[in-house]
């Protein structure tokens, strides 16, 4: 957690003093707010632009536990340290209780503890939001599951039970947590003794247990559910099983019907729009006419050959039946030759008493066909994208000569410099694009005052610093696949908050504005200007020392001085861009 403002609350001046110091040297970009009575501290609390409470135990207007107690009924997670004097050691202890973070005794010996204290406070704060955010997220996945799960201890009573199990079993939540799950007449009689066992397997070691089990539904009805079972453990011992079911009613009941009536399953499957076969090993046992339409072959021939030898070389790694069920797609070769797509889904079933495997393939050739078109035009479009870019470069330059060339250099250093610290291809490719067209704002510039060599006036100076956000203006409409205008809008703001068009600071302007900040300027300061001549390289980068951490991020710095020293055109790196150019 970022610290940037605290309260201060002592009446003690000299007390108060020590503390300020304290405070400053161990963290001297917090701001510390001395509060000198109850209006200071019932504006701050009322406006909470605070993070962190130091306070006295004994003010002219309060007591410390009062303060603790008015800060955390509106803040609760607020970090609040108190002072205590030697010998209020149970005074501490009952702050403590009352949700204090820390205490400091107030002793010149004891001072030192501050930051320390302070920082196991953030920290704990920190910690106990992971926690929270984390319950949060498990209590929401709980609930809003899709499907029925429940939690039972050692002695099977339930202690957790989403809302869809309980609509499942047709009760409410409180009639059914602390109860046993043979008293609720939830499972079939049959199933029981399969509760009992997967409890026993988990005990053993076993971390999860699927099972089918038959749930009694309200209306005297039985549904088959598969139920997947998983071991809670406290402390490393198991204390309770987190079960999620999924109904596969349906499901039972057709594998049943396909067993039972081949003829019925056959009718269904001749009628299928896909390919369907039964196979075991490399031969087919069963086929549909579909599998006749899509090969070109006669079922009759069908059943001679390997199935392996309808599919791609470079596929048929694919037909290995381990991992089943399974989908995958592969290239199919018919009898003329001709390559087709197959989109196969694999499953394991019995066929005439024996284990076989059941595949539906559907022809996916026409889909395969529009995505590739799909591609082919997303990189036409990309390469459009770079081309338009250069274009409205170039624009800008025509208003402009003194510039010619700047922003395109800009670009090439800033992509090295991107590179060397590693950043991922597209992040590369969106600050290479963004500073391709980083001045695009000063189309709004007349041109009479961005060639004028003399010094601006201030309304003519503030004309040319708006030129980022009319930039951001222009491009924020653009569904770029990188943040364009973002990048535009921040390429002149400063670490220390200097820079414009907002004053941000530190890590609130983004890495990709920092690299192409950096860049803009060694390549300004050593390019001719109308108002000055171009400075010498070495000039350029004392220049980018002297300001290094104070207005341009130190590690940028680093890697652009290590590029110019090297020499940019003596060894020139090159990435592919995705739009087809090569930077």
């Amino acid at each position: 957690m970022r610290l940037n403002r605290l309260l201060l609350i002592d009446d003690n001046p000299l007390d108060r003093g020590l503390t300020y110091r304290i405070l400053k040297k161990e963290f001297p970009e917090v701001e510390v707010v001395e509060i000198h009575g109850p209006e200071d501290f019932d504006r701050h609390l009322k406006e909470g632009d605070f993070q962190l409470v130091i306070t006295d135990y004994h003010l002219r207007w309060a007591n410390g536990i009062e303060i603790l107690h008015q800060v955390k009924a509106v803040y609760p997670d607020c970090p609040v340290i108190m002072f205590s004097g030697t010998g209020n050691e149970e005074i501490a202890v009952e702050a403590m209780k009352a949700g204090l973070d820390d205490y400091v005794i107030k002793s010149p010996r004891h001072f030192v503890r501050l930051p320390a204290a302070i920082r196991g406070a953030l920290k704990h704060r920190e910690e106990s939001a992971a926690a929270h955010q984390a319950e949060a997220r498990y209590r929401m996945l709980f609930e809003h599951a899709g499907n029925p799960i429940f939690t039972y201890d050692l002695d099977l009573r339930i202690i957790e039970i989403n809302r869809i199990a309980c609509d499942l079993f047709g009760k409410k939540k409180n009639q059914l947590l602390g109860r046993r799950l043979f008293e609720l007449g939830l499972i079939h009689p049959e199933d029981r003794k399969r509760i009992e066992e997967d409890l026993k397997r988990i005990l053993t070691g076993e971390r999860i247990v699927v099972e089918k089990l038959r749930f009694l539904l309200p209306k005297g009805e039985s549904a088959i559910f598969e139920i997947t079972e998983a071991p809670i453990y406290q402390d490393k011992t198991v204390v309770a099983i987190i079960t999620i079911c999924r109904d596969i009613t349906e499901r039972e009941r057709l594998l049943r019907a396909l067993k039972e009536s081949e003829d019925k399953y056959r009718t269904l499957v001749e009628q299928s729009h896909d390919a369907i076969f039964i196979s075991r090993g490399n031969r087919f046992l069963f086929v549909n006419d579909r599998v006749s339409e899509m090969t070109g072959y006669t079922k009759s021939e069908l059943y001679q050959m390997k199935i392996d030898g309808l599919i791609h070389p470079e596929d048929q790694v694919l037909l290995d039946t381990s991992g089943i069920p399974k989908r995958y797609v592969a290239r199919i070769i018919t009898k003329t030759e001709t390559t087709h797509w197959g989109e196969f889904a694999v499953t394991r079933i019995n066929y005439q008493d024996q284990p076989a495997v059941m595949v539906a393939v559907r022809d996916i050739t026409d889909r395969v066909k529009v995505e590739e078109n799909l591609k082919r035009s997303l990189d036409q479009l990309r390469r459009t994208i770079g081309n338009t870019l250069q274009a409205m470069a170039k624009i800008l330059e025509t208003r402009d000569p003194f510039t010619a060339g700047h922003q395109i250099k800009v670009a090439e250093l800033a992509r090295k410099i991107a590179q060397r610290l590693g950043l991922s291809e597209k992040r590369i490719e969106g600050i290479y694009n963004a500073a391709l067209i980083h001045d695009i704002g000063k189309i709004s510039v007349p041109a009479e005052i961005l060639s004028r060599p003399s010094k601006l006036t201030k309304p003519e100076f503030d004309l040319v610093k708006n030129h980022c956000r009319i930039g951001y203006e222009i491009l924020k409409g653009i569904d770029f696949p990188w943040p364009v205008a973002e990048i535009v809008l921040q390429h002149h703001e400063r670490l220390d908050g200097s820079g414009y068009p907002q004053g941000l600071k530190g890590d609130r302007i983004m890495l990709e504005a920092r690299i192409l900040a950096v860049a803009d300027v060694f390549e300004a300061m050593t390019s001719h200007r109308p108002y000055r001549p171009a400075l010498t390289t070495e000039a350029a980068i004392d220049e980018l020392r002297r300001n290094r951490g104070i207005l341009y991020d130190p590690k940028v710095v680093d890697v652009c001085i290590a590029i110019v020293l090297r020499g940019i055109d003596n060894q020139p790196d090159t990435v592919n861009l995705s739009h087809g150019l090569r930077g």
